[in-house]
């Protein structure tokens, strides 16, 4: 983790409430996960897909199945101890950017982006950027 860096060098898309692409939102959460987990970034790519393909059918693209499993499935632990792990004493930033993340991933659902997604976005990470 750069602890000092800064953001802008990523070249991040400045993202509007009104009118945005949300592909640019995933562009930049790729982008901050690579940023902020640079040794670690791999393993948890790794771990969400293992995670999505085993709940795929279960969620079936649906953000509050998603909840609802994740909350109350043992599957989800190791994950949490994960999350945990790896953003322990990092700034708020990388903790909304590795949760985002997990949420893209696990529910790859434009209409989830549109409506829940973008504004996590919008209020837990781009006001943080640099």
């Amino acid at each position: 983790m750069k602890k000092n860096g800064s953001h802008a060098h990523l070249k991040l898309k400045v993202i509007s409430n009104i009118n945005y692409e949300f592909d640019n939102v995933i562009e930049n959460v790729e982008k901050l996960l690579d940023f902020h987990f640079p040794e670690t970034n791999i393993e948890i790519r790794n771990e969400v897909q293992k995670l999505s393909t085993k709940f795929l059918l279960k969620i079936d693209y649906d953000y509050d199945k998603f909840m609802r499993i994740a909350n109350h499935t043992k599957g989800f632990n190791k994950w949490s101890d994960l999350y945990q792990k790896m953003t322990e004493g990092l700034p708020r930033i990388a903790s909304a950017v590795l949760d985002l993340y997990f949420q893209m991933k696990m529910v790859p659902s434009y209409d989830v982006y549109n409506d829940t997604l973008i504004y996590a976005y919008l209020e837990d990470i781009q006001p943080f950027l640099d």
